[in-house]
């Protein structure tokens, strides 16, 4: 079971672990939460489960929207006069996007898109025959 920190406290932990993802240190997040620094350094021990979750929430949160910064900064390198500079921007976004899944199998057919090959593959003749019809300017067959 995780230690999780009292309800009263639960905020400030929550504040002091978003900040310390974002690499503020213990005196300025001690500051900034009118607590004294070394209770804001106790709480990654004293919950340690409970902190260690959030630090990894934030992380990945921060880790991605850096990325996602990083990727506009390089589309409006993909502006530049310089062939190398846009060229080198064009790589690293390639490169960032990881690589390309394969397509997805297509579902197997069903009844109906087999009935609509059947019908496509037919030529006008074979098109009337199977309707019954004359000709093709009396497609009800009268």
């Amino acid at each position: 079971m995780i230690h999780q920190p009292p309800e009263k406290l639960a905020r400030a932990v929550d504040r002091a672990a978003r900040l310390r993802a974002t690499g503020v240190g213990w005196h300025e997040i001690a500051q900034e939460l009118g607590r004294p620094v070394g209770t804001v350094r106790h709480w990654p021990f004293a919950y340690r489960e409970h902190w260690d979750q959030l630090m990894a929430m934030y992380q990945r949160s921060i880790a991605s929207e850096a990325a996602s910064e990083a990727i506009g900064v390089l589309r409006v390198l993909l502006r530049s006069d310089n062939d190398r500079i846009r060229c080198d921007a064009a790589k690293k976004i390639l490169d960032a996007r990881g690589p390309v899944p394969p397509p997805a199998e297509a579902p197997p057919p069903t009844d109906l898109n087999r009935f609509a090959e059947y019908l496509e593959g037919l030529t006008d003749e074979d098109l009337l025959s199977v309707l019954g019809a004359k000709d093709a300017r009396d497609p009800g067959g009268a």
